[in-house]
């Protein structure tokens, strides 16, 4: 018998439709909600998510990390406000903005960007770019060896 099981990570866009003021704009704007999280995949089907952010995305391009209990409430689809005091900045929506689609894996070993790591304790696969811990020796995502 076979037990096929995996982690990854995923990304999935929220539905979320006011827009929120930002002070830096001067105006209210609409917004992409998003969630990251790590899985537990059994027979390629999702069955446990852990390791949840909620980032907003403005339509220049940066991105903020989401109070979690705001964005519960609006994964659960309730009418909820986001307001300017509910986003912060963390290292992880940093690299969000700069278009990276995964940092959890830094924050699993590293905290939840509160805790910064060294730039030396983490980098990019140089293969196929997934932030990684520097004594790894094989991508967690791509599986080619590192050093």
């Amino acid at each position: 018998m076979f037990l096929m099981i995996g982690v990854n990570d995923g990304k999935d866009t929220l539905y979320y439709e006011r827009p929120v003021y930002f002070s830096h704009l001067g105006r209210a704007v609409n917004v992409t909600v998003f969630v990251t999280f790590t899985q537990l995949l059994l027979f390629f089907n999702p069955t446990f998510k852990w390791n949840k952010h909620y980032y907003v995305q403005l339509p220049n391009g940066e991105v903020y990390e989401l109070n979690a209990n705001v964005g519960q409430q609006v994964a659960r689809g309730r009418d909820v406000e986001i307001k300017e005091a509910d986003l912060f900045t963390s290292s992880s929506a940093n690299y969000y903005a700069d278009g990276g689609f995964s940092g959890s894996i830094k924050d699993f070993f590293f905290g939840d960007g509160q805790n910064q790591a060294s730039g030396s304790d983490v980098f990019n696969c140089p293969h196929c770019g997934y932030p990684i811990v520097d004594d790894f020796d094989f991508c967690p995502k791509c599986g080619k060896r590192l050093h």
